[in-house]
């Protein structure tokens, strides 16, 4: 390992397998869904374990909207009799949380699909545009159910029962809303309306069989849901500086889970619960507080844990929260490699460093994607991680495998068989070290180590992606002066914030560091007004100026007018954004 001091090297070496095995083997033995007396024992462990170690903490007792599968049948009526059963349970039909309760009879249609190819577009896969021929009846297709977008899709455009089936013979459990955390009065009219079903790949393959073979295919499934308000509890750690500070990173991960869930994601609540317990060892030595939570209402209330989180501390995450880091599924079987690593540009040469550091490995970063517990990009948060080693891609394609979205890339994801095999505690002490390391140099950095200078040049870049797909329709000149300038200024904020030698001018530093992660990333990742929350559909960079694409789409049907008259709005608003950001660069130490 690469280390820059000596207390980075006290924590690292101090980070042990011991206490994060101990809560593994213990969540092996309990099934964790929202709401359940599983989950129930699982954060009384946690908080346990946070007192034996003397680690100050609180417990929030929300009652969180989700939705807990409980039985699905899928039965062929004609042009004969069968049931989709197996004896072997991965294999069985699976229905998506926040789907209705139901039962449906219905003439069955095959629909083709894109897949997915890769993490990156792994939850935001789509269809091509629904025929009319599914209205009224069950769509079959290719993937998972857990991608929204598609029955959202298939939904609207009038069908009454969605069926996709997986690329192999294991079915994966999901969740099928776009609303992202509980629902309000504004996107309770999108929850789900149809069951979405998944099946295995044989079963899928034995449908379009009969379908090619039949003219007519009809249906029958049975969907059961408990679905309602649940209390749940959320502990969060306080391990705070022995230096006056209110500045935070938030550091957290979700502890319900389908089935055992333990490479999802019982390997990163150990991670958790081991970074609370030494940095708690080393609180003195801290400039900054670190806050550690366990999120329930994941899995079956689409991120409701972290969302209520947000929405409840969110003026004082906005006021204080430094950097948000997730963790997903760390310390996997042959999770070796890091690809595709989410964080924000800011935060891009911090995380390959630290990556480097403790490993010795290159990675690669994608923009954070519209999923995990990432619940903050409203408020304007720099954010790193998410899941973080995978297996390896070449392993995977040698492998013949799909993309999944957790377990380190392993098929055992949202399944029955995540257990105990799926973790490994040689990846896992390597992961929680990469995530100690990240962590302590945001706590006790000087100035924050976060580079607006990357976000704007890459911004730069999309902007003129946009201009190319206007086709000369728009002019994209004013935001790209803006963003030119923005540049400007902050190579002359960073020269001055580099040079900083007393504590007066490092505040001021950190102070306009944290206002331009509340307007960038907030005009980056978000489309919503501030404080609130984006569906769960992946959302494009600059997401007011990328309507710039149907003007050169032959197949949009909107009046090329009104595409028009949005961008204009929407260039005033980013405009506005870019303005203030260059006022606080040109501003920060006056």
């Amino acid at each position: 390992m690469r280390l820059e001091n000596k207390l980075e090297e006290q924590v690292l070496n101090e980070i042990s397998t011991e206490e994060p095995w101990k809560l593994i083997e213990k969540f092996s033995t309990l099934i964790r869904e929202s709401g359940s007396t599983d989950e129930l024992e699982a954060g009384r462990y946690i908080t346990a374990r946070l007192k034996y170690y003397g680690v100050r903490h609180r417990v929030f007792e929300p009652k969180l909207y989700v939705s807990i599968p409980k039985s699905v049948s899928v039965e062929v009526l004609e042009p004969e009799r069968q049931e989709l059963r197996h004896e072997n349970k991965v294999m069985n039909p699976k229905v998506m949380a926040m789907s209705p309760s139901a039962e449906i009879q219905a003439e069955l249609v095959y629909v083709p699909s894109k897949r997915s190819s890769g993490f990156g577009d792994f939850f935001d896969i789509g269809a091509e545009k629904p025929p009319e021929t599914v209205k009224g009846k069950a769509v079959l297709t290719e993937g998972l159910s857990i991608m929204p977008r598609r029955p959202l899709m298939f939904e609207h455009a009038g069908a009454i029962l969605f069926i996709s089936y997986a690329p192999q013979d294991r079915t994966h459990e999901g969740i099928s809303t776009t609303i992202w955390g509980i629902p309000t009065t504004e996107n309770i009219a999108d929850k789900p309306k149809i069951p979405s079903i998944v099946i295995c790949n044989s079963d899928g393959l034995y449908l379009r069989n009969l379908l090619a073979k039949e003219r007519r295919v009809k249906i029958r499934v049975k969907t059961a849901l408990d679905e309602g308000w649940k209390k749940c509890i959320i502990p969060v750690a306080e391990i705070r500086s022995s230096k006056p500070a209110n500045e935070f990173v938030l550091l957290h991960g979700h502890y319900d889970s389908w089935h055992y869930g333990i490479g999802d994601n019982a390997v990163g609540d150990a991670g958790l619960l081991e970074i609370a317990r030494v940095f708690n060892k080393f609180r003195s030595n801290l400039h900054r507080n670190l806050r550690v939570a366990w999120w329930p209402g994941h899995s079956t209330g689409r991120y409701a844990g972290s969302t209520w989180y947000a929405d409840n501390f969110a003026l004082e995450l906005y006021e204080n929260c430094v950097a948000q880091v997730n963790m997903d599924s760390p310390g996997c079987r042959d999770a070796t490699s890091y690809e595709d690593v989410c964080w924000t540009d800011e935060a891009e040469e911090l995380c390959k460093n630290v990556i480097k550091d403790v490993t010795g490995e290159d990675s690669t970063g994608i923009s954070p994607i519209r999923a995990g517990d990432y619940s903050f990009h409203g408020i304007g948060i720099t954010s790193f991680f998410m899941l973080l080693s995978s297996v390896p891609e070449a392993t995977r394609k040698a492998r013949g495998w799909y993309p999944v979205g957790g377990c380190g890339g392993n098929l055992e994801w949202h399944t029955e068989e995540d257990n105990l095999p799926v973790a490994d505690k040689q990846i896992l002490l390597k992961d929680m070290r990469i995530y100690a390391l990240a962590i302590l140099r945001v706590l006790n950095s000087k100035i924050l180590p976060f580079d607006f200078r990357k976000t704007v040049r890459k911004s730069i870049n999309v902007i003129d992606r946009y201009a190319t797909m206007a086709d000369g329709k728009f002019d994209f000149s004013s935001v790209k002066g803006e963003m030119v300038g923005l540049l400007r200024d902050l190579t002359t904020f960073y020269k001055y914030s580099e040079k900083s030698t007393s504590s007066t001018q490092s505040e001021k530093a950190n102070k306009a560091i944290i206002k331009l992660s509340r307007i960038l990333v907030s005009l980056q990742y978000s489309q919503k007004r501030a404080l609130d929350h984006d569906p769960a559909i992946q959302i494009p960079p600059y997401p007011d100026l990328a309507i710039s694409e149907m003007l050169s789409n032959q197949e949009n049907s909107i009046d090329e007018g009104f595409v028009l008259n949005q961008l204009t709005r929407g260039t005033n608003r980013v405009i506005q954004a870019l303005r203030k950001a260059r006022l606080t660069a040109q501003t920060a130490f006056n």
